[in-house]
């Protein structure tokens, strides 16, 4: 295998990442969720330092685990990119891709 072949299927390998990749913010609450394409994200809440999660994603169904607060089941949906939350204190809140 040459160096030029191996490069190509390295960026064929990049390119399949997740398409839950990126920002997503909620108007109602201006909370943000950063997810990377290494599993790994970072929650933002107005007024309070940002904290860090790792994620994984089964088709709709995305699981987020917060190293502060544990669990938290997140739905996903790809055509119009965005993910609900079910919130006790707030209801359904819906995060919009930035």
């Amino acid at each position: 295998v040459s160096q030029e072949e191996e490069k190509s299927e390295s960026a064929k390998v990049q390119e399949k990442k997740d398409p839950l990749v990126g920002r997503y913010f909620c108007s109602r609450t201006h909370d943000t969720y950063v997810f990377n394409a290494d599993n790994t994200g970072i929650f933002i809440v107005q007024g309070c330092p940002p904290s860090n999660f790792t994620w994984k994603r089964s088709g709709n169904n995305v699981t987020v685990t917060h190293e502060s607060f544990g669990d938290e089941k997140l739905k996903y949906d790809q055509r119009k990119e965005t993910l609900t939350e079910k919130s006790e204190s707030f209801g359904t809140l819906i995060f919009n891709k930035q």
